[in-house]
């Protein structure tokens, strides 16, 4: 059962691989922002939890992730990828 209290937001970013440099910055800066989401939230709503997922750069990893995140009802929102090959 999903907690009511959270928000789960699948994210897809390049981790692995030649790009990994371009993903990591936005892993970090999604974090970041989450942070200051979940701490500055001035009313009652869920917290969000990132579900962070590694697409390597490759449509053949990515395809995989995407669908996970699609087929997943706990899942509210999608953001990624890194790349967009």
């Amino acid at each position: 059962a999903q907690d009511a209290g959270v928000a789960r937001v699948g994210v897809a970013f390049t981790l692995t691989g030649n790009n990994s440099v371009y993903g990591e910055s936005q892993r970090n800066g999604a974090q970041l922002a989450l942070e200051a989401v979940n701490a500055g939230t001035p009313t009652p709503g869920p917290r969000l939890e990132l579900d962070i997922q590694d697409d390597g750069g490759e449509p053949e990893a990515g395809v995989p992730v995407f669908q996970g995140f699609i087929n997943d009802a706990s899942v509210v929102a999608i953001i990624g990828p890194t790349l967009s090959n």
